[in-house]
């Protein structure tokens, strides 16, 4: 059943995923991955690696492997790329032992991502863990960025089938049966306002002979200029988080959260 909020006159409102929408836990898990990134001005204590060794010492327990690695800058030239001396500065990446947590850090930013995203609670706990290691290790002067990104894949067995997922207001010329036979794929990208915060989506469907899948991915972001503090950061996550899932909550249709399932608030 597809989703048609209307007023108490019964015109329909349109899409609501800029309104609040409570938070929830669905049984069903689509998300393939969660990424939080704080830019943060340029520290060049980073870029030595004898200096990352505390921040190394502090997340040893939950991030055991430690990957440095330096990217070769590529010149181009009418003789084609040729690799240059020059070297970006060092990302250092921290996993840990089943490789669906990493914590990233370079010279301007810090980051966190997982492929094995369970709840909110769990995600901002390790974040803090992160941000206050890198506020009392290095103590940036001020952040730059800090963009909260959630990328479902939403699984459709049968052509077409993820018009019953998604309110139609996404649909698109995509839907169109006559299109659908000769679909391979259909991408819109939103460029949103919201307030002082910014949102990127892509979301459509990709088809693959008789099956397709639906993917939405959201950006939220803030490229507001402020101190960097942990606390800070972690309220205008709270904030990101918020408005993402509200877009991807409004995105729903009553089947889709019938077959995903909810378990309880703190998603």
């Amino acid at each position: 059943m597809v989703h048609k909020p209307s007023n108490r006159y019964g015109v329909n409102m349109g899409f609501r995923g800029f309104e609040h929408w409570d938070r929830m836990r669905l049984k069903t898990n689509v998300l393939s991955s969660v990424i939080c990134q704080v830019r943060f001005s340029h520290n060049f204590e980073i870029e030595e690696p004898s200096s990352v060794a505390g921040f190394q010492k502090g997340l040893k327990l939950r991030y055991p492997d430690a990957m440095p690695r330096q990217e070769l800058l590529l010149e181009l030239s009418v003789q084609g790329a040729q690799s240059s001396e020059m070297r970006t500065p060092s990302i250092y990446r921290f996993r840990d032992t089943s490789g669906a947590w990493v914590v990233s850090l370079s010279p301007d930013w810090i980051g966190l991502e997982t492929t094995e995203y369970t709840n909110f609670e769990d995600f901002r706990k390790r974040l803090d863990e992160a941000l206050g290691l890198v506020e009392d290790q290095f103590a940036p002067a001020q952040t730059n960025r800090i963009g909260f990104r959630y990328v479902n894949e939403l699984p459709c067995v049968g052509k077409g089938a993820w018009r019953e997922l998604v309110q139609p207001e996404l649909h698109g010329l995509a839907a169109d049966d006559n299109v659908l036979d000769h679909l391979v794929d259909a991408v819109e990208e939103l460029h949103l306002a919201l307030g002082p915060n910014k949102m990127n989506v892509r979301h459509g469907v990709a088809a693959n002979g008789e099956h397709s899948c639906y993917v939405f991915d959201i950006d939220a972001f803030s490229e507001a200029r402020g101190e960097f503090s942990t606390d800070a950061i972690l309220a205008t996550v709270d904030e990101l988080k918020s408005q993402a899932w509200s877009f991807f909550r409004a995105s729903m249709t009553d089947e889709l959260m019938s077959r995903l399932g909810t378990a309880e608030h703190g998603s």
